[in-house]
């Protein structure tokens, strides 16, 4: 089966609901996405998005469509989009992480080695090896390890 891995970044909008519902919205993803054979993470930090979509080419380019028409992104843009061999997130159909709710000392790596010297957050890059290295230093603090 071709798969792909696309990360993309974008800002949350005036239509962006409270981010106590980003768990709700990422278990909700996770439902739909588990039909689809997508994996993922999505990350936020301040009002700025990363999202990494994994799985069979045509579910994962639908979604991603569906995305970039939602009323709570703008600016959306892809950061790489790469064919591959084995999915990194595997094991979560879609998880979702705050970086304003991370433990003060994992808000101090992240900001040391991710830092947005304007915000003092997470800086979510165009760099596609930094957004992909952001995205699975998450993966492993939350106790997974890629196969």
């Amino acid at each position: 089966m071709n798969q792909c891995r696309l990360v993309y970044k974008s800002r949350a909008s005036s239509e962006f609901f409270d981010v106590k519902d980003l768990k709700k919205l990422a278990e909700t993803a996770a439902k739909n996405n588990s039909r689809q054979h997508i994996t993922g993470m999505l990350a936020l930090s301040g009002d700025s998005f990363l999202q990494v979509l994994e799985g069979p080419i045509e579910p994962v380019n639908a979604l991603y469509n569906r995305i970039s028409q939602d009323k709570r992104h703008c600016q959306v843009k892809i950061i790489s989009y790469d064919l591959i061999e084995k999915q990194l997130f595997k094991r979560w159909f879609m998880q979702a992480l705050n970086f304003e709710e991370l433990s003060p000392s994992h808000r101090l790596m992240f900001s040391e080695k991710y830092a947005d010297i304007d915000r003092k957050g997470v800086l979510i890059p165009m760099n596609p090896i930094v957004a992909q290295s952001i995205l699975l230093d998450a993966y492993y603090l939350a106790g997974h390890t890629s196969d």
